[in-house]
């Protein structure tokens, strides 16, 4: 009770406790339970960057920024409404695009599909392939962020939309050759360099004499040195193809859907990854984690996430920890059989190490 009560002390709002900044060099992640929220969070995020003030009004005659792209799936489909089926026309598709997540795609290899991917420099993804790039450090689950996108020779010019009242520019990945990538969070010692240029340049900074030779020299040689050790931590991923059940909605209040079977859906192998699910979350160490919501449908998702965030400090909940999950919160039934399996075959082999024990001090006594 102590403990959940000292853990509380971390909701949003109590205690001075606020939500922090999200910058995307921060090594923060929201936990999330399912992946409907999880999209839910991405969605938001992508909301407040592009109303930032550089995305001009859709009633405005500017051009959107170009470093933010939203590659659209292609969705086909052969089947037709005579075999019970659905066909995929163009105005399915663009719900699809417009509404759906990967929470809502069911791909027959099981592999998570983002209808709608947006990509912006430092966008938090995570891969959702197969094995075949293991040898470069690449596999299902990989955390990485966006680099940037190159497009197919002779593709179309990019045409934008009308997102929350704004221009962004999206295309189709049928034009898209690749995205790349880099590794993330960064390694020690990409991290000691950045923070090196960061107090150099602050340092300049307050220096109204402006920089000095060896300050000009330093700084371009840190720069390339930083430019080396991120490129060599950049992959480049190309669209793929899976079959997929999708479940869209067909009315604007999202109270009505329908499901799609046999869809073919080509897209970029990633997904958001502002928030994580519990289980993705294992293995990793957050300096800032935002508890979303709680689960108890499994023994150890409650110790999964808050085992994640290095200190106290680093944790943030949307939403209070309930006392009365104790109960939940009980080592599971297995564990404590298989727990008592270990001590059994412990006291075992210490008794028997015992008795040899005593037969040896027999033997040497005769």
């Amino acid at each position: 009770m102590e403990d959940i009560r000292k853990i509380n002390e971390r909701y949003i709002g109590r205690e001075n406790v606020k939500l922090p900044n999200i910058d995307k060099d921060d090594d923060i992640s929201f936990a999330c339970p399912k992946n409907v929220q999880r999209n839910s969070i991405s969605a938001k995020i992508f909301k407040q960057h592009i109303l930032d003030g550089s995305f001009p009004p859709v009633d405005s005659d500017d051009l959107p920024p170009e470093h933010t792209i939203i590659i659209e799936a292609d969705i086909q489909s052969g089947s037709s409404t005579t075999n019970g089926k659905t066909r995929v026309n163009r105005e399915i598709r663009d719900r699809i695009i417009a509404t759906c997540g990967d929470s809502t795609v069911t791909t027959n290899s099981s592999r998570l599909v983002d209808p709608c991917l947006r990509i912006y420099n430092g966008a938090h993804k995570m891969c959702s392939i197969d094995n075949s790039m293991l040898d470069k450090g690449v596999g299902n689950g990989t955390c990485c962020r966006a680099v940037g996108v190159k497009l197919k020779d002779g593709a179309p010019p990019l045409r934008w939309k009308n997102w929350d009242g704004v221009k962004v520019y999206c295309v189709s990945v049928r034009h898209v050759e690749w995205v790349e990538f880099e590794h993330y969070p960064d390694t020690p010692k990409i991290a000691s360099t950045k923070a090196t240029i960061d107090e150099l340049e602050a340092r300049i900074s307050d220096n109204s004499a402006g920089w000095h030779n060896e300050e000009q020299v330093q700084w371009s040689v840190l720069q390339a040195e930083l430019s080396q050790l991120r490129s060599s931590r950049r992959f480049k991923l190309k669209p793929k193809t899976n079959t997929a059940t999708v479940k869209v909605a067909i009315d604007d209040n999202v109270t009505q859907t329908m499901e799609i079977t046999g869809v073919s859906i080509t897209q970029i192998p990633v997904v958001d990854n502002d928030g994580t699910t519990g289980h993705k979350l294992q293995g990793m160490s957050k300096d800032k984690l935002i508890v979303v919501d709680w689960a108890f449908n499994t023994y150890n998702w409650v110790y999964v996430v808050l085992s994640r965030v290095r200190t106290l400090e680093g944790l943030f909940l949307l939403k209070e920890l309930p006392e009365s999950a104790i109960p939940k919160l009980a080592a599971p039934p297995e564990l404590i059989q298989h727990e008592d399996r270990l001590r059994a075959i412990e006291r075992l082999v210490l008794d028997r190490r015992e008795q040899m024990m005593r037969e040896l001090d027999d033997t040497d006594e005769i």
